[in-house]
């Protein structure tokens, strides 16, 4: 059967893999063929390349490279009639987005940026060893990338620019209040061991589809749910996927990933949305790291980056009207 779908249309399948929901696959080769992607499958994966551009898709997990930036799959490629598949909403709502973003970015603008800095007052957040405190950080960086974002034109707002407690489905509605182009929620790391670093940057989960995490389990019926802001799934990746490349890039740090969630923040934005994790606190070189000026700066520096990256891929979507001529 054939499906069309986007502005990139390729094949599809229908199939069952054992133990799960029926899901419509596209082949790989089919999205390669539209891209003008040559296919070479060394061990363990397969690389769709051309001179500009190179997808690495593990063929044991849900991991991707898209151009060397991580990126996480809602579900690993499969097998189908002897022909490796991407499920159709990895394929129309990440891949294709990310290959082609000028294709899915008409009619969106970046002129409003709302920062929503995690947690704070009764909400104290994660915690350092040496007592770094989330709140304070997040509260830092977002003064930061306001400050950098204003300086290059953007009109810039704070869900709270002092140490106090909003309730999480408000944060979204202050954005909405604000007429948000882009709304971006900061927040530092944590984990149960000393061991995880690097930086992470969340957009909403697909339907249908477990979270990265994988906490919710593949058949929770939670998963099944279409929350409003899966209306911007592909902006939300082309988002998230800038802003995760520029702060790996600015800052030099371990690159954990574009991934997805439902978090409350971003599963109600009125916008194109992403939630960032600019580091682990328990981590010690983390925190070492946040401890210092030069660091949080070139954190606020990624964030502003990746927002202006994204202005870019607008732009080259949205091009200006060419003038008319006036009657002589």
């Amino acid at each position: 059967m054939l499906l069309l779908f986007g502005t990139l249309p390729a094949a599809a399948l229908f199939t069952t893999r054992t133990g799960a929901r029926a899901e419509k696959l596209v082949t790989i080769r089919e999205i390669a063929s539209k891209l003008n992607l040559t296919i070479t499958q060394p061990p363990k994966k397969l690389v769709l390349q051309n001179a500009q551009t190179t997808v690495e898709l593990s063929t044991e997990g849900r991991e991707a490279r898209i151009n060397g930036q991580l990126v996480w799959l809602h579900a690993p490629p499969c097998r189908s009639w002897g022909r490796w598949c991407l499920t159709e909403t990895d394929a129309q709502k990440v891949l294709l987005p990310l290959l082609a973003p000028a294709s899915y970015l008409k009619g969106y603008g970046t002129a409003v940026v709302v920062l929503d800095p995690g947690h704070g007052g009764s909400d104290p957040g994660a915690t350092s060893p040496r007592g770094l405190v989330e709140p304070r950080i997040a509260l830092d960086l977002a003064k930061r990338v306001r400050a950098k974002l204003v300086a290059e034109g953007f009109r810039v707002f704070l869900t709270r620019d002092v140490d106090r407690f909003i309730e999480l489905e408000q944060r979204p509605r202050l954005a909405a209040a604000r007429q948000a182009d882009l709304f971006i929620s900061i927040h530092l790391n944590a984990a149960p061991n000393r061991q995880p670093s690097g930086i992470e940057t969340y957009v909403l989960t697909s339907s249908g589809y477990p979270s990265t995490s994988g906490t919710n389990g593949d058949n929770n019926p939670k998963n099944n749910l279409n929350q409003p802001a899966n209306a911007r799934d592909m902006q939300n990746n082309i988002f998230g996927y800038y802003l995760q490349q520029q702060l790996c890039a600015a800052t030099k740090a371990e690159d954990r990933g574009l991934r997805h969630a439902r978090f409350v923040v971003i599963k109600e934005a009125p916008c194109a949305a992403a939630l960032v994790e600019c580091g682990f606190l328990t981590n010690p070189n983390d925190e070492r790291k946040l401890m210092t000026d030069a660091h949080r700066d070139a954190l606020a520096t990624g964030i502003a980056k990746g927002i202006i990256a994204y202005g870019h891929a607008v732009r080259r979507a949205n091009p200006p009207a060419p003038p008319k001529n006036k009657d002589t």
